[in-house]
């Protein structure tokens, strides 16, 4: 009885200390412009002058230099995209909605040229789903980063989360077009609201309460990013350079599967 309590104890430390290990934040998303992943431009697939995600949502093409290696560089080679501009109050097409060699700073672009407008709007979303994740698919958000640039002065970026409820949620504005990484640690930190991509994902709903649980298993992640820029013969572009997720695994599921070995161990032990 007494070496089954001291190896019951024993147990209890290796699943303590395992635990602890496991809780370590993973990437889980990774597009990273500094990878150079991109060896010419590719064209994104889907037609983008629809706010209908289910529409206009794609993967990129992809060429047999989009992240060739994919699997060692710790990158994600799926993603879905949707963009539009608006103009003279009308949704149309961008001019341009492609990923972009450009040298060691790869980024996915997204253009409005308006010649004589007056003014372009150029507005985009990026997702990355869960089945595509290459870290663990059953997690808790921990954080998000993104990099965006832009020609306007007027250049925002949101993160977006698709939750285990499937209802979207957009995080309060973040991101200028000075190209410095917007964050979070914590999702709790930061402001959500309602959100629905599939009817337009440009439209922001009304706030949110959202507690740390209520990331536990979510199932996409991305940004929103929108910019307008004026003067004739305009264009403006808003450009997506780096954006990573990380997330710690759920530790219910851990304990379990480790508690369950921690029995069969002491099990074993005792009949022999």
């Amino acid at each position: 009885m007494k070496k089954a309590m001291r190896l019951a104890a024993a147990v209890s430390v290796l699943l303590l200390g395992a635990a602890s290990a496991f809780a370590t934040p993973i990437t889980v998303v990774s597009w990273t412009g500094a990878d150079n992943p991109v060896g010419a431009n590719q064209n994104l697939t889907a037609g983008n002058n629809s706010t209908s995600v289910s529409s206009s949502y794609a993967n990129p093409t992809q060429g047999s230099n989009y992240y060739p290696n994919y699997l060692t560089q710790n990158a994600t080679p799926f993603f879905y995209a949707a963009g539009y501009r608006i103009y003279q109050g009308e949704q149309r097409a961008l001019n341009t909605y492609r990923i972009t060699n450009s040298g060691s700073d790869d980024y996915l672009d997204f253009r409005a040229s308006e010649a004589g407008a007056g003014s372009a709007y150029a507005h985009g979303i990026v997702l990355w789903r869960q089945s595509d994740f290459l870290g663990s698919t059953a997690a808790g958000l921990h954080g998000m980063t993104m990099e965006t640039g832009s020609n306007s002065a007027y250049d925002r970026g949101r993160f977006v989360v698709q939750l285990a409820n499937d209802n979207y949620y957009v995080s309060e504005q973040v991101g200028q077009n000075n190209r410095a990484p917007n964050s979070f640690t914590d999702p709790t930190t930061i402001s959500w609201f309602n959100y629905d991509p599939m009817t337009d994902f440009s439209a922001i709903g009304s706030a949110a309460t959202l507690s740390a649980s209520d990331f536990q298993g979510f199932k996409a992640a991305g940004v929103y990013f929108y910019t307008t820029r004026s003067g004739l013969d305009t264009n403006a572009y808003a450009q997506l350079y780096n954006f990573s997720v990380t997330a710690i695994p759920e530790p219910g599921t851990v304990g379990l599967a480790l508690g369950g070995l921690a029995l069969i161990a002491i099990r074993r032990r005792i009949r022999g």
